[in-house]
């Protein structure tokens, strides 16, 4: 959100609630992988970040991933379940 520093206050508000969104979205995505029964959410985040590696942009969702979700269960799940699938 750097980029957003000095713009509209209101701009920055609804930024930061859709950051928020995309990551509890993408938490209960991975955390959750059989609430999508066509889909394998591990396998296409995977394949997603080989897409982007390097992007500054990834490297910071990811931080933020690990911050939303850092209760030590949250992370392990997320762990066992991409190893499982790898």
């Amino acid at each position: 959100m750097q980029k957003m520093e000095g713009k509209d206050p209101t701009l920055l508000e609804m930024a930061e609630r859709a950051k928020t969104l995309a990551l509890s979205y993408a938490g209960t995505c991975l955390l959750s992988p059989e609430m999508f029964s066509k889909a394998d959410p591990h396998k296409q985040f995977f394949q997603l970040m080989l897409t982007i590696q390097g992007d500054q942009v990834v490297a910071e969702f990811m931080d933020g991933l690990v911050q939303e979700h850092q209760r030590k269960d949250d992370l392990v799940i997320i762990k066992t379940m991409q190893t499982k699938r790898m």
